[in-house]
């Protein structure tokens, strides 16, 4: 099996794309660290009830929900920010 090797041109190419894409997996796991803060906050603001008025049965299901799919979002950016920004 022979082996290749990329030209000069070729491999000033993929650092390029390579280092840019390092900025593209860190900006994706600041998002996800944005969503995970989200989620937490929504999930302290379901428990503490939102300030003095408690929440009824259906606002606390929308919080928990509103929550989770934060939680959801978070895990899915932090893992292409994570994979993507692979060395």
């Amino acid at each position: 099996m022979s082996e290749y090797e990329f030209s000069e041109s070729q491999n000033v190419v993929i650092r390029d794309l390579a280092r840019k894409m390092r900025v593209v997996g860190i900006l994706f796991c600041l998002l996800g660290l944005l969503y995970l803060l989200a989620a937490a906050g929504t999930f302290l603001g379901a428990l503490q009830g939102h300030g003095s008025v408690a929440l009824g049965a259906h606002e606390h299901l929308v919080s928990v929900g509103a929550g989770a799919g934060n939680l959801i979002a978070a895990v899915i950016y932090l893992a292409i920010g994570l994979w993507t920004g692979e060395d």
